[in-house]
């Protein structure tokens, strides 16, 4: 009995000493992460596919030091990326917190259900990826460059300089370039951003005019990147650019008449 006792009491040292290990190596993969994702490219579609594949590729080999390491790195990236109530139903979110919580237990049960989570996913992994990655730009970058952005339109707007013909007609052909791809670099988004704020301003007297409908549509594809709201604002845009020179003089008229 003696003897039963005292096994159980070094088992229960060598766990606890394996969980203290275990929650270092987190918590120092947590501050790696931090410090990686304050690169704009260092959160992609490409990145956050690689975390996936890692831990799919080597969830079998979790007794190896090195791969253990890896794999905390990755799961906790994708933790800190997908960290928004957007994702909260995501089939993403499940494999990493179940990943985890395995990595931490190492009990088999939970790795089958990993298992079963990347079955489930294989055939909408890409669009899993793409909403993970437009849910962390919406909550992260969009949200903070509009509001940087905003102060900078209103105080742009006050110089009658910048209000005229030339520069409606940039902010729209600017809008054109990159309305597929807003998420192209920071500097689009930047961009896309401003010159849509800049749209909306102008146009905040005549809200019936085409040009305030265009800028209401991109913010609302800026602020869900969703399909249907950039359809939204790309049928807007292209009756815009149909006629394009006589809609943004008519305009700039209204504004000077105001």
């Amino acid at each position: 009995m003696k003897k039963i006792i005292i096994i159980l009491i070094i088992f229960t040292f060598i766990l606890t000493g394996c969980n203290n290990k275990n929650s270092e190596i987190f918590k120092e993969a947590e501050e790696k992460v931090n410090n990686v994702i304050n690169s704009f490219t260092n959160v992609s579609e490409e990145k956050i596919l690689e975390s996936i594949n890692y831990i799919e590729n080597n969830i079998d080999n979790v007794k190896d030091t090195k791969v253990y390491k890896e794999l905390t790195y990755h799961v906790t990236y994708l933790k800190i990326v997908g960290k928004n109530k957007l994702n909260e139903n995501s089939e993403l979110t499940s494999l990493v917190e179940k990943t985890g919580k395995y990595l931490m237990s190492q009990e088999k049960e939970l790795k089958k259900e990993i298992k079963e989570i990347f079955e489930d996913i294989k055939k909408v992994k890409k669009s899993e990826v793409k909403k993970y990655f437009n849910n962390y730009h919406i909550s992260q970058t969009i949200s903070n460059i509009k509001e940087k952005q905003s102060k900078e339109v209103a105080q742009d707007i006050k110089d009658s300089n910048m209000v005229n013909e030339k520069n409606i007609n940039k902010a729209i052909e600017y809008i054109a370039q990159y309305i597929e791809y807003p998420l192209t670099n920071e500097e689009t988004i930047e961009k896309i951003i401003y010159y849509t704020l800049y749209l909306e301003s102008l146009g905040n007297e005549m809200k019936s005019n085409i040009i305030y409908t265009l800028a209401e549509n991109m913010l609302n594809y800026l602020t869900t990147l969703d399909e249907q709201d950039k359809v939204k604002a790309l049928n807007t845009l292209n009756e815009i650019l149909r006629n394009k020179n006589q809609i943004i003089s008519d305009f700039y008229s209204s504004i000077i008449n105001n």
